[in-house]
């Protein structure tokens, strides 16, 4: 059996105790739509994430218990109140687009460009805009309600303890139910699902559609939207590429009633392994994506979320250091947009320059050196390369749930190249994106 039938394997198998599991939650009145432990997360620092780990083993489990931790901990940082601001209109509106959005994509007339849909606030002017954001300033004549959290300027052990504590008593001393409704994420669905509520009583709302990711705050949504009225339909929109494990994709009972994908290739592997039925998915032209620029420039791409950072550097050099000099063109490091001024991003980054500096040689603008950008961890660049037929190599630190597995990802030919270090090549373009 070859290393990738084994991860195959494990991937399978860890997908039928999802399955399992979250229907035994169901059968013991565990509210799976509300619950930060059924939002599992394969790409780390979520709650979820700890639990999807004890799947792949008990001390896998053990080990990331830290970062359930976390999510219990936010309690310290952010407020349980959310700030909402709507506007003071007589107006009944007919849908809701659920979304976020950050201050820069707002226009000065008080509407904004939705980075996901690549539209404009005030081309929907039937529906109301519910807006996750950090942006303050409020416009009183635009069909947007913003949501802010609010965070509190040093860290609040009363409200942890009380938000703690309250939990334990709303479900009545259960243990395990504390488990699954004790970290933010619950707080924040509980809330913000009060907020939409009173929308869908104001409004006759027919469409409810949203950025879908599967979050806590989106299954409860959907989950009281279609107990407020069963009519409603919920359209999620997979505005990014699949992860390469996406397990926070699996179908579950408050999945959207259509999913809009942008890849016949994504929409198999949900479709196959995810359990997605086949007439809940459609197919779509990519809303998100565009072409690349031609531009001859490399980079090293850095994902959201930089998991195992020292195992990560660790292959990297290792890998730079059984090539020969001159093999690559030179390279340029573009960090996530989202987390450039993160204090641990640029530590990472400041590293990885040390890393480059150290096996320079290995870079060259010679001839002979190949076109190759680099990828560390997941990241949907890694598809959107390969579907611009550039050359990517993955540098990963957990296979399992980082590289893509040419067993499930069928129309990749996927190459191990030294350890933990991945080459990728398409053997069909537009499979996984429909430009």
């Amino acid at each position: 059996m070859t290393s990738e039938d084994s991860l195959f394997k494990k991937q399978k198998l860890m997908l039928t105790q999802i399955k399992k599991y979250l229907s035994s939650l169901e059968d013991k009145s565990i509210d799976t739509s509300l619950s930060s432990l059924t939002y599992l997360y394969s790409n780390g620092h979520e709650p979820g994430y700890s639990k999807l780990k004890f799947f792949e083993s008990f001390a896998a489990g053990i080990i990331s218990v830290n970062d359930y931790l976390k999510g219990c901990l936010s309690h310290l940082k952010k407020k349980p109140e959310l700030i909402i601001k709507k506007p003071t209109t007589e107006k009944i509106f007919k849908g809701i687009i659920l979304t976020w959005a950050n201050k820069y994509q707002f226009r000065k007339d008080g509407s904004f460009d939705d980075k996901y849909l690549k539209i404009n606030s005030k081309t929907k002017k039937d529906c109301l805009w519910v807006v996750i954001t950090d942006q303050e300033e409020f416009h009183e004549q635009t069909n947007i309600v913003l949501v802010n959290l609010e965070i509190y300027k040093n860290l609040n052990l009363s409200n942890l303890f009380s938000q703690l504590f309250k939990v334990f008593i709303e479900n009545n001393f259960s243990f395990q139910k504390f488990l699954h409704f004790a970290p933010y994420n619950s707080l924040f669905a509980k809330n913000l699902n009060m907020e939409i509520t009173k929308i869908l009583t104001e409004n006759k709302i027919s469409k409810i559609l949203l950025p879908y990711e599967s979050q806590p705050f989106q299954q409860h949504i959907i989950k009281n939207a279609k107990e407020f009225d069963s009519k409603i339909l919920v359209e999620g929109y997979l505005h990014s590429i699949l992860p390469s494990f996406p397990t926070e994709y699996i179908f579950r009972r408050y999945s959207p009633d259509r999913l809009l994908i942008h890849g016949s290739g994504q929409k198999e592997i949900l479709n196959k392994f995810f359990f997605w039925p086949n007439k809940k998915l459609k197919l779509i032209k990519s809303r998100r994506y565009k072409k690349f620029p031609k531009e001859k420039k490399n980079f090293i791409y850095l994902p959201y979320n930089i998991n195992n950072p020292k195992d990560l550097l660790k292959n990297f050099e290792n890998f730079l250091s059984n090539q020969k000099d001159y093999s690559f063109k030179k390279t340029f490091i573009k960090p996530h947009p989202l987390k450039e001024k993160n204090i641990k991003y640029k530590s990472f980054e400041i590293k990885l320059r040390k890393i480059l500096l150290k096996y320079s040689s290995k870079f060259s603008n010679s001839n002979k050196a190949k076109n190759i950008s680099f990828c560390f961890g997941t990241s949907s660049i890694i598809i959107e390369a390969l579907e611009n037929k550039k050359n990517i190599i993955q540098i990963t630190s957990d296979p399992l749930y980082e590289r893509f597995n040419q067993k499930m990802w069928k129309h990749i030919y996927s190459k191990k190249i030294h350890k933990k270090v991945y080459s990728y090549k398409l053997n069909k373009f537009g499979k996984y994106i429909k430009y």
